[in-house]
């Protein structure tokens, strides 16, 4: 069953509870309909039974650290008590699951701090000072992408598709992820339900409805659905929607653009072609892959794109305060806004209603989408290479995956989708179009040839050298690959 369905159907059992709640279990006809749907969606999902143990209380605690600024260090763990608020609650009732279910308590830690050039963080430092203490003080870890890499390759951490109890071919673990990040077999970090944060990381595009319905842009939704949303219907409609609408001959953010944008969205064009920086090969060791004809002609086309100045607002060029571009588009300045799924929490009190689009096509004949997940703001799933007992881990660990998916995930989809009070299943199939298609690249994550760098760097000087860039760095990102796969294949004997 697809996340769609299983999203929906939790959404409709949701819905039908309250007012059964509330009439005192008196069913109308329509919440019996909308009963039987979640049944039918339900149906074909076969049962799934975890393990018993009983731990005797034993206190699994979880280190949490991303990059601090601005917000990308999100704790999924940490609920002390129900507050009323949505995501804190669904948080609280996991935990509790779990607690209840091994005998176990569930705590954390939040560090603060962000990365440095050399991707050791606090993250790492913690992470790393306990392995070599031989502490198994962490049961478990969400770190940013970058440290994540660090310390697999300083051998600090678990591999975790062969501890027991843990079935990464589970649906609460990400596919995507499993299957980009596994190399030479092997998986020391991923995702799944039981993290948003990677969720909230995902580039996508919102586009203001109002706008939209202004200029007669009426099949946004539909182009998505039939494969035909593509850079180049993004920039048609964003070319008609431009315009200097205060008479003072250049375009500011008095104006109204086709699009807002950011430097990170040139990682996303790279990926919208289904390419990489870094693949896995036929033997699953790492590849350098950046340079194709197709990223070539993406980042062409993306460049035009965000170049033109008449047409798009990048406001990482003026200024890093996000709070101006939010505004503009809760105004109606702009038809588009290219950011991290993140950035719907703060459309709150947003007047007009605004939907959420996959990345676009490279080209139409592409058969899937491919939504990129923000390297610098990725925080991924792991296990500290010291465990004193790895089957207790393993079941507490799948268990806190598989009570994510049932009590988490549809409140995620929920609060995302309702800021706006959006429960169509319209908005529901983009936001799972988003999150199922998204890109893995380990080549941004491990910094590969420093390249995730150097394409947003075309951005910072508006310049398009991907070629020169490419080359420049080509020799340092062929020794770097060498290296991972050198370390994996070590791992493996």
């Amino acid at each position: 069953m697809t996340l769609f369905k299983r999203i929906l159907a939790a959404l409709l059992c949701a819905a039908v509870a309250l007012p059964m709640i509330a009439c005192g279990n008196t069913e109308t006809a329509e919440t019996a309909a909308d009963t039987d749907t979640a049944a039918a969606l339900e149906e074909t999902e076969p049962a799934y039974t975890l393990p018993e143990g009983n731990w005797d209380g034993y206190n699994f605690h979880i280190l949490v650290h991303g990059n601090s600024e601005s917000g990308w260090d999100k704790n999924d763990f940490h609920a002390e008590e129900l507050t009323g608020e949505l995501m804190n609650d669904a948080v609280f009732e996991r935990n509790a699951a779990v607690e209840e279910l091994y005998n176990v308590d569930i705590t954390d830690e939040k560090l603060t701090g962000n990365i440095d050039g050399n991707s050791m963080g606090p993250g790492y430092q913690a992470i790393s000072t306990a392995v070599l203490a031989g502490d198994a003080a962490y049961g478990a870890a969400t770190v940013g992408g970058y440290d994540a890499c660090t310390l697999v390759l300083g051998d600090f951490l678990s591999e975790m598709s062969s501890m027991p109890h843990i079935d990464l071919s589970q649906h609460w673990w990400d596919q995507n992820a499993v299957e980009d990040m596994k190399i030479a077999g092997m998986t020391y970090f991923t995702t799944g339900a039981v993290s948003t944060a990677i969720n909230d990381c995902t580039i996508a595009v919102f586009f203001n409805q109002q706008v939209a319905t202004d200029f007669g842009i009426t099949d946004l939704y539909s182009s998505v659905q039939e494969g035909s949303w593509t850079f180049e219907k993004m920039w048609e409609y964003a070319k008609l929607v431009a315009a200097d609408t205060d008479g003072d001959g250049k375009m500011t953010t008095n104006d109204r653009f086709g699009s807002i944008t950011w430097d990170d969205t040139v990682m996303a064009a790279v990926n919208s072609t289904g390419v990489k920086c870094a693949t896995l090969n036929s033997e699953g060791l790492l590849e350098l892959t950046l340079y194709t004809e197709a990223v070539v002609d993406a980042l062409d086309k993306y460049t035009d794109f965000a170049f033109d100045k008449n047409v798009s607002y990048n406001y990482q060029r003026d200024s890093y305060d996000i709070a101006t571009p939010v505004s503009m588009f809760q105004n109606g300045q702009s038809l588009y806004y290219l950011q991290l799924l993140n950035l719907a929490s703060s459309f709150r009190d947003m007047e007009a209603d605004f939907g959420i689009l996959p990345y676009p096509k490279y080209d139409a004949s592409q058969n899937e989408y491919y939504s990129t997940v923000g390297s610098w703001h990725s925080m991924f799933f792991c296990v500290p290479g010291v465990m004193d007992n790895a089957e207790r881990s393993g079941m507490i660990i799948e268990a806190l995956a598989y009570y994510s998916e049932e009590i988490v995930t549809p409140v995620y989809y929920d609060q995302v989708l309702n800021y706006k009070y959006m429960r169509d299943e319209e908005s529901i199939a983009m936001l799972d179009i988003i999150l199922s298609s998204r890109v893995f690249d380990l080549g941004w994550f491990y910094k590969v040839g420093n390249y995730f760098a150097e394409v947003i760097y075309m951005i910072y000087e508006y310049t398009d050298n991907f070629t020169s860039r490419y080359e420049k760095a080509e020799q340092m990102a062929l020794g770097q690959v060498e290296e991972i796969n050198a370390k994996f294949l070590e791992n493996k004997k």
